[in-house]
């Protein structure tokens, strides 16, 4: 008797931690910041929201890319410094980016980011 009560309590821890691993995980990854993103355009111009300044005045952008974490594949964003060479209607052309055209920009964000912060897409 005394076995099958401590065999049914242990089933029962393992069903709860299994259940709370999904749960936390998926809370996780809610509570990352939201963003949404553009591709540069054929002839290299880019959202002009997509481009942010720092204090001093510099001009920089957030690339996205995909990364490994403890949630499995996540979005990871990287800052990379940009120059603007022309702006148009609401667009930019941006100073030796085309290496970067098949990236995708990070144009509208839920809150502030830093170089290498997990996000979640829109």
């Amino acid at each position: 008797m005394e076995k099958k009560i401590l065999t049914s309590m242990l089933l029962l821890f393992f069903i709860v931690m299994i259940v709370f691993t999904f749960v936390s995980r998926h809370t996780a990854i809610a509570l990352l910041p939201e963003v949404t993103t553009v591709n540069l355009n054929e002839d290299g111009w880019l959202a002009e929201n997509a481009v942010m300044e720092d204090d001093v005045g510099a001009y920089y952008v957030f690339l996205l890319t995909e990364g490994e974490s403890i949630l499995g594949r996540t979005s990871v964003v990287s800052k990379l410094p940009v120059v603007i060479e022309e702006k148009s209607e609401g667009m930019v052309k941006l100073k030796e980016i085309s290496q970067y055209s098949t990236f995708e920009f990070v144009a509208g964000v839920s809150e502030e980011l830093s170089d290498g912060d997990r996000v979640r897409r829109e």
